[in-house]
C-alpha cells in the first residue's frame, strides 16, 4: 500500500493509520487510535481512550488510558496458591518497609516481600513472586513470569518484564526496557515507562505514557 506522511493530525473520533504511515510531529485521537504495521510515530501519539500498536510500529512518545500491542493475547498468569514470606538474606532493613542489599538479589519464586527493595547489583524477581513496594537496582532488573510489583521499577541499566508479570507503578531505566505480554499500570491510574530503547512485545498492555529515544514493537 502507498505510504502516507502527515505532519500533524487531530481526530475528533477514532483514527486509523494505515500500514507504513509516518507521523512527523503529533497525532491525537479523541477516540481510539490504531497504528497499523510499519507505522512510524516520530513525535507524539496520544489517545483519550485506547491506543493500539501493530507489530513493526516504531514510536518515541505514546500515551493513552490503555495501550495495547496487537498480535497476541495477554496471558493469564498462573499465580501460586500461597506465597511464602521472604526477606533478603544479608540485607539491611533501613525502615519498617525498606530493605537495602549490597550486590545482587534473587527473590525466590512464589515469595512475598512486604516493602521496598534496593540493591547495588542486579535484581531477579522470581516467577509468581510479589513485592509490596518499589524495586531499584543499580544493574539489571528482571521481573519473571507471573511476578507482581505493587510499586515502581527503576534501574541504572536495563529492565526486562516477562509475560504474565504485572507492575503497578512507573518503570524507569537508564538503558533499555523490554516488556513482553505483561501489564504495566492499572485502568484509571496512568503511570509512565521511560527508557533509552523500549521494546513492547505483542500482548503487552500499558496504562499511561511510554517515552523513549527509540520505541519499537518487533515485527512478526
Amino acid at each position: 500500500e502507498a505510504e502516507i506522511i502527515v505532519r500533524a493530525l487531530l481526530g475528533m473520533r477514532d483514527v486509523e493509520l494505515g500500514p507504513n504511515s509516518t507521523v512527523l510531529r503529533w497525532v491525537h485521537a479523541r477516540g481510539t487510535l490504531e497504528a497499523r504495521e510499519g507505522t512510524q510515530l516520530l513525535g507524539r501519539a496520544t489517545s483519550d481512550r485506547t491506543l493500539i500498536l501493530a507489530p513493526g510500529v516504531t514510536f518515541q512518545r505514546i500515551e493513552a488510558d490503555t495501550i495495547l500491542v496487537a498480535g497476541a493475547d495477554p496471558p493469564t498468569p498462573t499465580l501460586p496458591k500461597q506465597r511464602t514470606p521472604w526477606t533478603p538474606r544479608g540485607g539491611a532493613q533501613l525502615g519498617e518497609r525498606y530493605w537495602r542489599v549490597l550486590g545482587d538479589v534473587e527473590v525466590p519464586a512464589g515469595a512475598v516481600l512486604e516493602g521496598a527493595l534496593v540493591a547495588t547489583g542486579s535484581i531477579l524477581i522470581g516467577e509468581g513472586a510479589l513485592i509490596r513496594g518499589s524495586v531499584k537496582a543499580q544493574e539489571l532488573l528482571v521481573v519473571c513470569r507471573g511476578a507482581e510489583v505493587e510499586g515502581s521499577l527503576s534501574a541504572w541499566r536495563g529492565i526486562g518484564i516477562e509475560a504474565g508479570a504485572r507492575v503497578v507503578g512507573p518503570v524507569i531505566a537508564e538503558e533499555d526496557i523490554t516488556v513482553e505480554a505483561a501489564t504495566i499500570g492499572v485502568p484509571g491510574g496512568r503511570t509512565t515507562v521511560v527508557g533509552n530503547v523500549v521494546m513492547l512485545a505483542p500482548g503487552a498492555t500499558l496504562h499511561g505514557a511510554v517515552m523513549a529515544n527509540t520505541g519499537r514493537v518487533p515485527a512478526t
